[in-house]
């Protein structure tokens, strides 16, 4: 995926350096279409008799805040009321025309239409006020200035709606990296809008990107449709839905595919992201979805949020849905579930990677659930269908109490690095169901896998490789895999792979451990430190050492170390010993050896 987006990045920062380069200054007066299909001689731009120019300055459209409204509207979408049939330079460009008034701009191949300022498509308050805008062609529209807003206003309905539709578009490019790009999201009362992008390719560099965000009372649902080729967006901050709205990013169509990182679009360069943000008192819930199945994606993003309810008071919940099925998405930290509201209110996040996908969590870790409002409830999902899903850090809970955290997975991979856990002992996960499930995990000393409360093993093709193991002094050896307190599923959990020549088997004992015992293989001296905890004895089955803090027995061959920690300092050596090295650090106790092996 990164050979193929490289070529057209370059394209892109080339868009943006010529979109750059074409910008001017200051509009001189407002131009009002007045062009008519099959009333006025032509419906081109150029010609100067299809405009009304208040104020000032040159006639026609070229540094002049276009303004569309009603006049030269068709009665269909789809009927071409305008052509850009040479290069234009608007200073802004506006559509306001209402229920009924379509427009349709065409831009033909090699022609470009460049915008400085704002584009605004809708704006207006009125119940059942919809604004539908194509634009089309071959060529290119170039956006340089901000803001980019499609949106209308309801009143006392949410039936409000504006439209951009440029999937008849070949190309668009935004480049403004301190802009903003709001679809149904800015001010106003149950605003709502639908944007589609262009067709064959689009370029967008903008500060932050907000899907149906608007304040006030319930609007209808917003949408931002992703092209059918190439979608490249480098972007600072991504808000999709908050307060009490309902949106969806998906794509238009079978194809197209999505590269997005921050606003410097390098690898290093990571996006925001809060999925559904419930964060406004009242009645009505928040909704998003990040729907990306069928597409392949290659997403860098730092924090992603997916279900938050931060507001104040509510009964309500915020529900925030992130599915993909090919490519990767990599986000340093990944919370769910993000609930502070004080209120009986709820916030729900779920994961769903599928068969081709792969996400990545990085060293900020990966919470199912974060929970700190004293009534609120809060569920974060988990669900492998197939893909893989690779953690840096510990798949938590941060709370226990109204928090319900599951990890189910059919198919697929789950990785979790060394020295991490799915679950803590002081707060497991709620249920972890597995059916044909692959487990890569790291084994150590003092640490348990796998902490959960129902361990669903649907049915007996779950594998768990290893890939490291703790130094190990004698065989058999035990380690804790997963502990439970409900095992409702008949299946079971297969040994494939452990590191080096080391041979072994999992065991349920079905009274809460699943256990990993290896039976055999390399011996590998382990670091004992001298506690003399149990007794004076130096031998080989006495808990008188510790190794990471753990109490364990001497192994011949072991690396030793005696230092002012331990409880006692006369040690009696039951027989000969020969340890791999021996170490006296001590300022505190003088060490007495003695007994046969001295």
């Amino acid at each position: 995926m990164k050979s193929m987006h490289k070529p057209q990045t370059i394209a892109c920062a080339l868009s943006a350096l010529f979109a750059l380069a074409a910008a001017t200054t200051a509009s001189a007066n407002t131009a009002l279409w007045i062009g008519n299909p099959g009333v006025t001689v032509t419906t081109n731009w150029s010609d100067n008799a299809n405009w009304n120019n208040i104020g000032g300055g040159g006639a026609g459209a070229l540094q002049n805040d276009v303004r569309f409204g009603g006049t030269g509207s068709a009665a269909a979408a789809g009927t071409i009321t305008s052509v850009v049939d040479v290069n234009q330079h608007p200073f802004s460009l506006t559509y306001t025309n209402g229920p009924g008034q379509f427009h349709t701009t065409f831009i033909p191949a090699g022609v470009t239409l460049t915008n400085d300022n704002g584009l605004i498509v809708g704006g207006l308050t009125a119940d059942a006020y919809t604004t539908v805008v194509n634009i089309t062609g071959e060529g290119t529209l170039v956006q340089n200035g901000t803001p980019v807003t499609v949106q209308n206003y309801g009143s006392s309905a949410s039936t409000a709606l504006a439209t951009l539709d440029l999937s008849g578009l070949t190309s668009f490019v935004y480049t403004n990296s301190g802009g903003t790009l709001t679809v149904g999201g800015a001010g106003g009362n149950r605003s709502a809008g639908s944007l589609s992008l262009a067709g064959v390719s689009n370029c967008v560099t903008v500060g932050t990107l907000n899907l149906a965000t608007g304040s006030g009372a319930n609007a209808a649902n917003s949408s931002l449709k992703l092209g059918s080729g190439t979608n490249i967006i480098n972007v600072g901050v991504v808000n999709i839905v908050n307060n009490k709205n309902s949106a969806t990013l998906n794509f238009q169509g079978a194809t197209g595919g999505l590269r997005l990182r921050g606003v410097g679009g390098t690898d290093a360069d990571r996006a925001n992201f809060t999925v559904a943000n419930r964060n406004q008192t009242g009645t009505g819930t928040a909704t998003g979805t990040l729907a990306l199945n069928g597409h392949p994606v290659d997403i860098k993003a730092g924090t992603m949020i997916i279900g938050q309810n931060s507001a104040g008071s509510s009964v309500n919940t915020g529900t925030g849905n992130l599915q993909f099925d090919t490519g990767t998405v990599d986000v340093t930290t990944l919370n769910l579930a993000v609930c502070s509201n004080p209120g009986a209110a709820a916030a729900n996040g779920t994961v769903t990677v599928g068969s081709g996908g792969t996400l990545i969590v990085g060293s900020g870790g990966f919470s199912l659930v974060n929970r700190t409002g004293a009534a609120a409830a809060a569920t974060g999902a988990l669900n492998i269908s197939g893909g893989s899903v690779i953690a840096s850090n510990s798949i938590i809970k941060t709370t226990s109490t109204s928090s319900t955290g599951n990890i189910t997975m059919t198919g697929g991979t789950l990785s979790v690095a060394a020295g991490k856990t799915i679950g803590t002992p002081a707060i497991p996960l709620d249920s972890v169901t597995l059916s044909s499930a692959t487990l890569n995990l790291s084994v150590a000393i003092s640490l348990t896998n796998i902490n959960v409360g129902a361990l669903n093993l649907v049915d007996a093709a779950n594998t768990v490789n290893v890939a490291t193991l703790p130094p190990i002094g004698g065989f058999p050896a035990q380690f804790p895999l997963a502990v439970y307190t409900s095992f409702p599923g008949g299946g079971s959990l297969a040994l494939g792979t452990l590191p080096n020549s080391f041979l072994g088997y999992i065991s349920n004992d079905f009274a809460g451990t699943v256990w990993l015992v290896v039976t055999n293989g390399p011996f590998v001296a382990k670091s004992d430190l001298w506690a003399g905890a149990a007794n004076d004895n130096w031998d080989t089955t006495s808990l008188n050492w510790t190794n990471a803090g753990v109490a364990v027995a001497y192994v011949e061959g072991d690396l030793v170390t005696f230092d002012d920690s331990a409880r006692t300092n006369n040690v009696n050596l039951t027989g000969a010993r020969s340890p791999t090295t021996l170490t006296v650090s001590n300022s505190v106790l003088n060490y007495t050896f003695s007994g046969p092996g001295s």
